[in-house]
């Protein structure tokens, strides 16, 4: 029996809702900034239309442990900064609630990307008003903390 397997035996069908992702995460486009304003003497990477960060800042929009979706260029890519960054405009950020872990909304839509990657452009509306409603495991708190303590 494989870990997802042992780890599922736990889980009733009560803890699976579907909801759409603008319910349980806030969906923000970052901020402009133009070349001349980065630097390679900064560590904050700049994320626009890339996965590759555009250059260096002196300051974070973004806290660390934050998806985000580019929504021009390399359009539908999905990406997770463990650092804290700066979102410029051709990047949105998806930052759940409480009820959603960081990574697992950056590992269900890293499982949805192809879907996105067919827009040559992605909009906030897009991620947040999407028809398509992405599944997500919801789990209380307790049980969370008991299937990670079996690990």
């Amino acid at each position: 029996m494989s870990e997802i397997e042992k780890l599922l035996q736990n889980i009733s069908l009560e803890d699976v809702k579907f909801k759409k992702l603008k319910s349980i995460a806030t969906i923000d486009r970052g901020t402009r900034v133009v070349r001349n304003e980065l630097s390679n003497e900064y560590v904050i990477p700049v994320y626009q239309n890339s996965l590759t960060p555009l250059g260096y800042f002196n300051d974070s929009n973004r806290k660390a442990f934050t998806t985000f979706v580019i929504s021009a260029g390399a359009a539908g890519q999905v990406g997770f900064s463990e650092v804290a960054f700066w979102a410029a405009d051709d990047c949105i950020t998806v930052v759940p609630n409480q009820e959603v872990e960081d990574k697992y909304i950056y590992y269900n839509l890293l499982n949805n990307q192809h879907c996105m990657n067919l827009n040559k452009h992605i909009s906030n509306h897009h991620l947040s008003c999407h028809s398509q409603q992405y599944g997500f495991l919801l789990l209380r708190r307790q049980q969370a903390d008991s299937i990670h303590q079996n690990q």
